[in-house]
Protein backbone atom coordinates (compact mmCIF):
# COMPACT_ATOMS: atom_id res chain seq x y z
CA UNK A 1 0.00 0.00 0.00
CA UNK A 2 2.64 2.79 0.65
CA UNK A 3 4.46 2.61 -2.84
CA UNK A 4 0.92 3.84 -4.04
CA UNK A 5 0.03 7.21 -1.90
CA UNK A 6 3.40 8.44 -3.38
CA UNK A 7 2.42 7.32 -6.68
CA UNK A 8 -1.31 9.06 -6.28
CA UNK A 9 0.12 11.82 -5.23
CA UNK A 10 2.51 13.03 -7.70
CA UNK A 11 -0.53 12.14 -10.13
CA UNK A 12 -2.82 14.02 -8.62
CA UNK A 13 -0.03 16.81 -8.15
CA UNK A 14 0.77 16.36 -11.91
CA UNK A 15 -3.22 16.77 -13.16
CA UNK A 16 -3.41 19.86 -10.48
CA UNK A 17 -0.41 21.17 -12.32
CA UNK A 18 -1.75 20.60 -16.00
CA UNK A 19 -5.12 21.41 -15.70
CA UNK A 20 -4.02 24.95 -14.37
CA UNK A 21 -6.18 27.69 -17.19
CA UNK A 22 -4.64 29.48 -19.84
CA UNK A 23 -4.73 33.14 -19.15
CA UNK A 24 -5.94 34.79 -22.33
CA UNK A 25 -4.13 38.22 -23.13
CA UNK A 26 -4.36 40.06 -26.08
CA UNK A 27 -6.25 37.29 -27.50
CA UNK A 28 -3.23 34.77 -26.90
CA UNK A 29 -3.84 31.98 -24.49
CA UNK A 30 -1.04 32.15 -22.17
CA UNK A 31 -0.19 28.75 -20.42
CA UNK A 32 -3.07 27.31 -23.04
CA UNK A 33 -2.27 25.77 -26.28
CA UNK A 34 -2.90 28.20 -29.53
CA UNK A 35 -6.02 27.06 -31.58
CA UNK A 36 -5.63 25.76 -34.36
CA UNK A 37 -2.48 24.71 -34.30
CA UNK A 38 -0.14 27.50 -35.14
CA UNK A 39 1.22 26.48 -38.91
CA UNK A 40 3.74 28.42 -40.91
CA UNK A 41 2.53 31.84 -42.56
CA UNK A 42 3.46 30.73 -45.88
CA UNK A 43 0.95 27.63 -45.97
CA UNK A 44 -1.77 29.70 -44.38
CA UNK A 45 -4.33 31.80 -46.15
CA UNK A 46 -3.64 35.36 -47.66
CA UNK A 47 -3.28 37.78 -45.01
CA UNK A 48 -6.23 39.33 -44.25
CA UNK A 49 -8.10 36.27 -43.27
CA UNK A 50 -4.82 34.24 -41.69
CA UNK A 51 -4.80 32.84 -38.56
CA UNK A 52 -1.85 33.32 -35.99
CA UNK A 53 1.05 31.93 -37.38
CA UNK A 54 4.80 31.88 -37.36
CA UNK A 55 6.89 33.73 -39.89
CA UNK A 56 9.78 31.94 -39.17
CA UNK A 57 10.80 29.48 -36.12
CA UNK A 58 12.88 27.06 -34.99
CA UNK A 59 12.55 24.23 -32.65
CA UNK A 60 15.18 23.82 -29.76
CA UNK A 61 16.87 20.27 -28.76
CA UNK A 62 13.49 19.82 -25.97
CA UNK A 63 10.98 19.80 -29.02
CA UNK A 64 9.86 23.51 -27.98
CA UNK A 65 9.22 26.06 -31.05
CA UNK A 66 10.07 30.09 -30.54
CA UNK A 67 9.84 32.16 -33.44
CA UNK A 68 8.18 35.50 -34.74
CA UNK A 69 4.16 34.72 -34.80
CA UNK A 70 1.94 36.78 -36.98
CA UNK A 71 -0.97 38.06 -35.33
CA UNK A 72 -4.06 39.34 -37.09
CA UNK A 73 -5.31 42.66 -36.42
CA UNK A 74 -8.00 42.46 -34.78
CA UNK A 75 -10.81 45.28 -32.77
CA UNK A 76 -9.80 43.33 -29.47
CA UNK A 77 -6.14 44.39 -29.37
CA UNK A 78 -5.37 47.78 -27.75
CA UNK A 79 -3.67 50.06 -29.72
CA UNK A 80 -0.23 49.59 -28.78
CA UNK A 81 -0.45 45.78 -29.96
CA UNK A 82 -2.25 46.36 -33.57
CA UNK A 83 1.02 46.68 -35.42
CA UNK A 84 3.14 45.23 -32.78
CA UNK A 85 6.01 42.67 -33.65
CA UNK A 86 5.03 39.21 -31.70
CA UNK A 87 7.79 36.37 -30.47
CA UNK A 88 6.86 33.51 -28.66
CA UNK A 89 7.99 30.64 -27.11
CA UNK A 90 5.86 26.85 -27.08
CA UNK A 91 6.38 24.17 -25.34
CA UNK A 92 7.11 20.27 -26.93
CA UNK A 93 2.77 19.94 -26.65
CA UNK A 94 2.04 23.57 -28.00
CA UNK A 95 1.80 25.06 -24.97
CA UNK A 96 1.94 29.05 -25.26
CA UNK A 97 4.51 29.66 -21.98
CA UNK A 98 5.50 33.18 -23.14
CA UNK A 99 5.37 35.64 -25.36
CA UNK A 100 6.45 39.10 -26.32
CA UNK A 101 5.30 42.02 -27.78
CA UNK A 102 7.25 44.99 -29.23
CA UNK A 103 5.59 48.14 -29.82
CA UNK A 104 7.19 51.11 -32.07
CA UNK A 105 7.02 54.45 -29.44
CA UNK A 106 3.94 55.62 -31.32
CA UNK A 107 2.66 54.87 -27.41
CA UNK A 108 4.02 56.07 -24.52
CA UNK A 109 5.14 53.74 -21.89
CA UNK A 110 2.41 55.14 -19.53
CA UNK A 111 -0.65 53.79 -22.26
CA UNK A 112 1.15 50.32 -22.00
CA UNK A 113 1.30 50.44 -18.25
CA UNK A 114 -2.51 51.82 -17.90
CA UNK A 115 -3.48 49.52 -20.62
CA UNK A 116 -2.45 46.33 -18.25
CA UNK A 117 -3.42 47.65 -14.85
CA UNK A 118 -6.61 48.14 -15.89
CA UNK A 119 -6.45 44.16 -15.95
CA UNK A 120 -3.54 42.88 -13.96
CA UNK A 121 -3.71 46.29 -10.88
CA UNK A 122 -0.95 48.14 -10.46
CA UNK A 123 3.01 47.08 -11.23
CA UNK A 124 5.22 45.74 -8.16
CA UNK A 125 7.75 47.92 -9.49
CA UNK A 126 7.37 51.07 -12.10
CA UNK A 127 10.25 53.43 -13.24
CA UNK A 128 13.43 54.26 -14.89
CA UNK A 129 16.10 51.79 -14.73
CA UNK A 130 19.36 52.48 -15.59
CA UNK A 131 19.34 53.03 -19.71
CA UNK A 132 15.83 52.31 -20.17
CA UNK A 133 13.46 54.65 -20.38
CA UNK A 134 10.44 52.71 -18.58
CA UNK A 135 10.49 49.65 -16.54
CA UNK A 136 7.37 47.93 -14.91
CA UNK A 137 6.50 44.35 -13.82
CA UNK A 138 3.40 42.80 -12.31
CA UNK A 139 4.00 39.23 -10.92
CA UNK A 140 0.15 36.93 -9.83
CA UNK A 141 0.40 33.47 -9.65
CA UNK A 142 -1.35 32.63 -13.17
CA UNK A 143 1.11 35.23 -15.46
CA UNK A 144 4.31 37.42 -14.93
CA UNK A 145 4.54 40.55 -17.11
CA UNK A 146 7.68 42.83 -17.54
CA UNK A 147 8.07 46.48 -19.67
CA UNK A 148 11.08 47.56 -20.81
CA UNK A 149 11.05 50.89 -23.11
CA UNK A 150 13.96 52.46 -24.91
CA UNK A 151 13.66 55.44 -26.48
CA UNK A 152 12.02 54.11 -29.66
CA UNK A 153 10.39 51.12 -28.82
CA UNK A 154 8.76 48.93 -25.91
CA UNK A 155 9.21 45.26 -24.84
CA UNK A 156 6.07 43.89 -22.82
CA UNK A 157 7.12 40.45 -22.19
CA UNK A 158 4.36 38.02 -20.73
CA UNK A 159 5.04 34.52 -19.16
CA UNK A 160 2.98 31.71 -17.62
CA UNK A 161 3.12 31.38 -14.25
CA UNK A 162 4.22 27.68 -14.56
CA UNK A 163 7.30 29.24 -16.76
CA UNK A 164 7.98 31.93 -14.50
CA UNK A 165 7.91 29.47 -11.35
CA UNK A 166 10.55 27.51 -13.65
CA UNK A 167 12.89 30.59 -14.20
CA UNK A 168 12.69 31.55 -10.70
CA UNK A 169 13.90 27.59 -9.81
CA UNK A 170 16.40 27.86 -12.36
CA UNK A 171 17.96 31.30 -11.63
CA UNK A 172 17.77 29.55 -7.89
CA UNK A 173 19.82 26.60 -8.60
CA UNK A 174 22.41 28.76 -10.54
CA UNK A 175 22.85 31.32 -7.29
CA UNK A 176 23.17 28.05 -5.43
CA UNK A 177 25.84 26.65 -8.23
CA UNK A 178 27.79 30.10 -7.96
CA UNK A 179 27.96 29.94 -4.53
CA UNK A 180 29.61 26.48 -4.40
CA UNK A 181 32.38 27.87 -6.39
CA UNK A 182 35.53 29.22 -4.65
CA UNK A 183 35.88 32.65 -4.62
CA UNK A 184 39.91 32.65 -5.13
CA UNK A 185 41.74 31.52 -7.68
Amino acid sequence: MRPFLPTFALTLLASTVSAAEPVIVLGLPLGGRIKPSVQSCRDAAPKKKAPICWIVSNKDYEGSRFGSLYVPESATLPAWATHATFEASVDRNEVLTMFTVESHQDYEPATIIDSISSRFGAPAFSGPVGLFKAHARWQRPEIEISMLCEATRCFTHFRSGAEAAAGRRRAEEALKREAARPRTP
